[in-house]
């Protein structure tokens, strides 16, 4: 494996997800910028979307969010036309590649290490946890 899955597959076997907990807030801060933007984001996934996570495997997590940005660009797109206004388009593509960069390293881990064959791209994510 390469040091930089490496790194990255460490720090999520010894804390979870960066917002997980605490603890794993705490140690995601004190790593670099660059150490937390290759932990956080994955430039390929950025750029390729489906094809990135058909390729490294959770090819399941990639139709669906394949299927939520599809969705979610009708939508937008029929607020657009209700509303008689326009959203800059490459800010759709921006806002779809943010969605995949930022989901594909914990995807991975998950399909590697847990051998995870969820449908749901943001298994494991802590969206609602407790501010102390």
């Amino acid at each position: 494996m390469p040091e930089r899955w490496r790194s990255r597959f460490d720090f999520f076997s010894r804390y979870g997800q960066p917002g997980s907990s605490p603890e794993a807030a705490a140690a995601f801060k004190q790593l670099s910028f660059g150490q937390r933007m290759r932990l956080g984001a994955n430039g390929p996934a950025f750029f390729f979307g489906p094809i990135y996570f058909a390729i490294k495997g959770p090819w399941r997590k990639g139709l669906t969010l394949f299927a939520a940005s599809f969705v979610l660009s009708f939508v937008i797109g029929l607020v657009e036309f209700m509303f008689d206004f326009t959203i800059p388009p490459a800010s759709y593509g921006v806002a779809i590649g943010v969605l995949y960069s930022s989901t594909a390293n914990w995807a991975y881990f998950l399909h590697v290490t847990r051998g995870s064959t969820s449908w749901n791209p943001f298994e494991g994510t802590p969206f609602f946890r407790r501010k102390n």
